[in-house]
């Protein structure tokens, strides 16, 4: 499928993890999440083979049809929580911020983070950007860190912190 990337603005929060944690959970209830969707699956394996064509060596067809079935169960799941959706989804991931467990002041491309003054400066011609500056400039900002990382910024309005912006790109 391929990585995806997203943004979000929220109402500033002075602790940012705390922050991180309150739009993970607010992604998570709203549902604005990928799912693999395995509705398309035919109703049983045999069906599945047959369909495809598939030509499956003896030793492998209990495994395949044990992963075929794992997966329609899995997809059926409505998860309750964030740790259940994490598991059912595994490595691909949200495709949300929900990929991101952590977050700190950190300014280097290898942890989860904001930007370092020079570089905030140097992307917006200000340390303290305003809405419209930081959406002139979200694909900049996107492209910071590599995938399953986030880049945030404190967002300013009149002077004072209004907003704070999480961008980055996960999935798989």
């Amino acid at each position: 499928m391929g990585a995806s990337a997203w943004s979000y603005f929220i109402p500033y929060n002075e602790n940012v993890q705390e922050a991180l944690i309150a739009l993970r959970q607010k992604v998570f209830e709203e549902k604005k999440y990928y799912r693999p969707d395995n509705s398309n699956l035919p109703a049983t394996f045999e069906e599945w083979v047959t369909l495809h064509k598939l030509q499956i060596p003896p030793d492998k067809v209990k495994k395949w049809e044990d992963d075929f079935y794992e997966s329609k169960r899995k997809a059926a799941i409505d998860p309750a929580t964030i740790e259940e959706l994490l598991e059912l989804n595994q490595e691909s991931g949200t495709h949300s911020i929900i990929d991101i467990f952590e977050i700190s002041p950190a300014t280097d491309d290898q942890h989860s983070g904001t930007l370092s003054q020079e570089d905030i400066f140097r992307l917006l011609g200000t340390v303290q950007p305003d809405r419209k500056m930081v959406e002139t400039k979200a694909e900049e900002l996107l492209d910071f860190r590599g995938r399953w990382f986030c880049t945030y910024l404190v967002v300013y309005k009149n002077g004072r912190p209004d907003e704070l912006f999480f961008t980055g790109f996960s999935g798989d």
